[in-house]
């Protein structure tokens, strides 16, 4: 099977995650970019999912599109203290690490793996307030308000 191992897609600067070595190994696959329509597919054998990034100024204030989609797949997520991770761990939505490196990364698994029925739980409100915050019908009516107050 396919327990144990770590999946990245995308491209990797590596100088912006400090001692996470994103090169394939035994149990680390890089597959580098990958089209879009099979993101889903992979996504779906994850059984934790983990959005890279530290605080810092770029991460502060952008959302990466991943974090909607990871939350809507009810799977636990694991990311560092950034954007919207506060209102994650508030709503116990997220396991969020003060460091996106090797030791945290290894601790957060070990925890969320040692107890499935709490990550599950995590998982489940995560989606929960995926529905609730990025729903169409809730971001539609702010972004159009948006464009209405611009012009």
């Amino acid at each position: 099977g396919w327990e144990g191992y770590f999946v990245r897609t995308g491209h990797v600067n590596e100088a912006l995650y400090e001692d996470l070595p994103f090169r394939s190994s035994p149990r680390c696959l890089e597959l580098g970019f990958v089209e879009r329509s099979r993101i889903p597919a992979l996504m779906a054998l994850a059984t934790v999912v983990v959005q890279p990034g530290n605080a810092d100024p770029f991460n502060a204030y952008r959302l990466p599109a991943k974090i909607p989609e990871y939350l809507m797949m009810a799977r636990p997520l694991i990311m560092g203290r950034t954007n919207i991770a506060a209102e994650l761990q508030a709503q116990g939505a997220a396991r969020i690490v003060d460091s996106m490196n090797a030791i945290s990364l290894a601790q957060a698994l070990r925890e969320l793996l040692a107890d499935p029925s709490a990550a599950r739980q995590m998982g489940q409100r995560g989606r929960d307030l995926a529905l609730a915050r990025f729903a169409a019908a809730r971001v539609t009516p702010a972004l159009l308000a948006f464009y209405q107050q611009c012009l």
